[in-house]
Order: C-alpha cells, then sequence, then structure tokens
C-alpha cells in the first residue's frame, strides 16, 4: 500500500525530477508535490507518494541532497477544519 512522506530542507534550486531520482534509491517512487510559493519558488520541503516508506524513512542513503540534510517523516492526513462560524455559533 503506497505511503506518503514530507520531506523538508531541501535545496533550493530542487526540482520534483531531481528529488524523484534522489528517493528512487530507497524503493518506487510514485508522486512528488514540490510546495511552491506565489512567484514559482521552491519553499523547500515536498510530499512524496512511495511503494514503500520505511525505507526511505529509515535513510539508506537519501538523507543528504546537495550538502544539505534533509529532514523525512512519515506524512499524517490532517482533519478539515471547519469553518469559522460553524464553530461560532455551534448549535
Amino acid at each position: 500500500m503506497p505511503e506518503q512522506i514530507f520531506v523538508s530542507n531541501l535545496p533550493n534550486d530542487a526540482t520534483s525530477e531531481d528529488i524523484k531520482k534522489h528517493f528512487e534509491k530507497s524503493g518506487n517512487v510514485l508522486s512528488v508535490n514540490l510546495k511552491l510559493d506565489r512567484r514559482g519558488r521552491s519553499r523547500c520541503f515536498c510530499f512524496i507518494l512511495m511503494d514503500n516508506a520505511d525505507q526511505a524513512l529509515s535513510g539508506n542513503g537519501v538523507s543528504e541532497m546537495s550538502g544539505r540534510k534533509l529532514h523525512i517523516a512519515k506524512a499524517h492526513q490532517i482533519e478539515p477544519q471547519r469553518p469559522y462560524f460553524e464553530r461560532r455559533f455551534r448549535r
């Protein structure tokens, strides 16, 4: 079953393809969701969907990219927050 991991402290010039090539050392990468700001620059973190995220989490040689130590963690689903008016005017 595919699992999603969160990777932060990425190099500023890293692209989705660079990240995919880097993490394919640990297993099959299904998708890379690199977060960008309004100007299209990298926000230095991404979400990666992998077949086997345990190998990437254990750090099999992928804990560093372009001289920067990557922070890798299992991504968790956050429950959506209710709109403000629903929180304030509960029945």
